[in-house]
Order: structure tokens, then C-alpha cells, then sequence
């Protein structure tokens, strides 16, 4: 339901070693790497969203599945009966069921994309509200960049602060 994009805090005094550079100069930086996809999913905050969601969206889902069950009787019914009807039923019968299909798959398109939509709105405020705690978690450790766990091929786990930043969003906020 959600994406796991990247995330990086970057101090503008950030200093790129060179060729030419010791890399003495650099020696003060610090670098921390967080695993957003494990902080998004860990995050209390993304299940209370989530639930929230679902909620908002739980009537909408019932109909949908009496939508669906209907259409599931009006076929059974064209199965059973098609034999016993007169060409102007069974007819009338078929353009119900293609009605209610096309009815169905309308409302089922709608359904989603309203899912989609407010799941998309969730994770931006969510995403705010992480980097707000990834920051601070950086700037308690004393790290000067983090990046996401996502962009790299090799974190050493001393520089992963994603529990931090987990046990900071498990913190009820004032």
C-alpha cells in the first residue's frame, strides 16, 4: 500500500573528499544510514493511519461486497432459470447482470483509487513527520548526513539509527 522512497538529511557543510583534499578534512563528518521502509511500517503512527483509512473507507467496502453478491445471485439465477425463460426474461436478465458488472467494476475503480488516494495522503504526513524525527535522532547521535538504507550496498550496523528513530515514534508526543 505504501512506498518506501528515499530519505536523506544532507548538512550543507558537508565536505566531499577529493583526490587533492586529505581526507583529514573530512574526518569530522558523520554519516548515519535509517531504514525507511522498517521505520514507515514500525511507525505506530502508519498503523493508526492505516486503520483510520480502512475505517473511513468500511462502508464503502460493504456495499462493494453486496454489490458483488448480488451479481453473484443475478447469474446464479440466469444458470437456473435461462432454460425456463422467455427470450424477452433472459434478455432483460443479461443487461441487469452487464449493468451491475459495469456498475460493480466503476465502483470497485472508484473504491481504489479513494485508497489510494488517502493512503498517499497518510504516508506524505507521515513522511513529514519522520524526517522531523530522523533529524532529531541525527542531530542527538551527531550525525551530519543520513541517508536511506535504500541507496546503499553496504551500511555498518553502528551507523543504522533506525531503532532510534522507531523508539522515538513509539513515544506518545505531547
Amino acid at each position: 500500500m505504501l512506498g518506501t522512497g528515499c530519505f536523506a538529511l544532507v548538512n550543507a557543510q558537508t565536505q566531499v573528499p577529493s583526490p587533492a583534499q586529505p581526507a583529514s578534512q573530512t574526518a569530522g563528518t558523520r554519516v548515519a544510514v535509517v531504514d525507511m521502509k522498517r521505520v514507515i511500517e514500525g511507525a505506530p503512527q502508519y498503523t493508526a493511519a492505516k486503520q483510520r483509512v480502512i475505517a473511513e473507507l468500511a462502508n464503502v467496502e460493504v456495499k462493494l461486497k453486496a454489490d458483488e453478491a448480488q451479481l453473484v445471485a443475478l447469474k446464479r439465477r440466469r444458470e437456473l432459470e435461462a432454460p425456463l425463460m422467455v427470450k424477452a426474461q433472459l434478455d432483460d436478465l443479461v443487461r441487469t447482470i452487464e449493468a451491475s458488472e459495469r456498475a460493480l467494476k466503476r465502483s470497485r475503480d472508484e473504491f481504489n483509487q479513494r485508497l489510494t488516494l488517502r493512503t498517499n495522503e497518510v504516508v506524505r504526513d507521515l513522511e513529514r513527520k519522520l524526517g522531523e524525527v530522523i533529524a532529531e535522532v541525527a542531530k542527538l547521535q551527531g550525525a551530519d548526513t543520513v541517508i536511506s538504507t535504500t541507496a546503499t550496498v553496504y551500511t555498518n550496523p553502528r551507523i543504522d539509527i533506525t531503532e532510534a528513530v522507531l523508539a522515538k515514534l513509539r513515544v506518545p508526543s505531547k
